[in-house]
């Protein structure tokens, strides 16, 4: 038998939250901490009853990068791991020339092209680009099936490069136990540069423009305004939000396993994860933010971003 096949038939016959993460190879600079991490995780989920299993999906290096990831996880990993190797998958997608793509400046509230892709748009017709949209829905998907399937009641999706906190498991499933109307609940996901210290009762602490909007400028200006790190210090407990990422976030078995929500696999102009935030709202279902549970991720150089 497998190191991996052991480690799957080491957790409880009704494991209860998967955790989806697809891997590239350009992200082995920070495989290693992420073990740790999830080390952590595990811990407080046998503390509080729970039990986890991390799905690792890789896509393309099919021939070194798994081998890798399974000698890494042979040796340091004390959580139950599941390798799915996807193998070579360069799904294209065509954008027409007119298309554009944008960026939200938290700072001014002004958007802008993105550069890379107004260098991809040619003068007529169309031009190819990597969908990773679509990579990410069919991985997403494939983890909702495997999660319906095997008894899972929550599903979490993490990018490659996040470091959840060792509460993360605890604190998300908890929130989703106690607010049935949510469909998806995450913790604070943002960059370095939107971070800045504010007086709070005379004191300066952290705040954050978050990666996520409300449905009106003025709700997310309030949201930015109030954003703090600890709930301790004025920070908000939760808020609902319009959309997000889908990083970092916790997902409920009354939704993964109903098979009209799923995410769309056909580029339509947003995002995954965007396309899979209006689809919960056009439901009736709420999607929610824990703002003082930080989810950094880790960029090549070491920083945190």
């Amino acid at each position: 038998m497998s190191e991996s096949k052991k480690k799957v038939d080491e957790v409880d016959s009704t494991p209860k939250i998967l955790y989806i993460t697809g891997l590239y190879s350009k992200q082995k600079y920070c495989q290693a901490e992420r073990v740790e991490v999830f080390n952590a995780a595990n811990e407080e989920c046998q503390k509080h009853g729970l039990s986890m299993l991390v799905m690792t999906v890789v896509n393309n290096s099919p021939k070194s990068f798994a081998p890798w990831l399974e000698r890494l996880h042979k040796s340091k990993a004390r959580f139950p791991y599941l390798v799915k190797d996807i193998g070579e998958k360069n799904y294209r997608i065509e954008l027409e020339s007119s298309a554009k793509a944008t960026a939200f400046n938290p700072e001014t509230g002004e958007q802008s092209l993105v550069e890379e892709f107004e260098a991809l748009r040619g003068d007529g017709g169309t031009t190819e680009h990597l969908d990773i949209f679509r990579l990410m829905a069919e991985i997403h998907n494939d983890g909702f099936e495997y999660a319906t399937d095997n008894g899972f009641e929550y599903v979490s999706i993490l990018t490659g490069d996040q470091m959840i906190p060792k509460e993360h498991p605890i604190v998300l499933t908890e929130f989703l136990k106690h607010h049935p109307e949510c469909g998806q609940v995450n913790g604070l996901v943002y960059f370095t540069r939107s971070k800045k210290m504010i007086l709070v009762d005379g004191v300066e602490r952290e705040s954050y423009w978050p990666l996520v909007t409300c449905e009106t400028r003025e709700q997310t200006e309030w949201l930015w305004r109030n954003m703090f790190p600890t709930k301790e210090h004025g920070g908000l407990e939760y808020a609902e939000v319009y959309l997000m990422g889908s990083g970092g976030t916790m997902i409920p078995r009354s939704i993964f396993a109903d098979k009209q929500f799923r995410f769309n696999e056909k580029y339509d102009g947003n995002g995954e994860d965007i396309a899979f935030c209006k689809l919960l709202k056009s439901k009736g279902k709420k999607v929610f933010l824990v703002p003082w549970l930080r989810i950094p991720n880790r960029n090549p150089d070491g920083s945190l971003y």
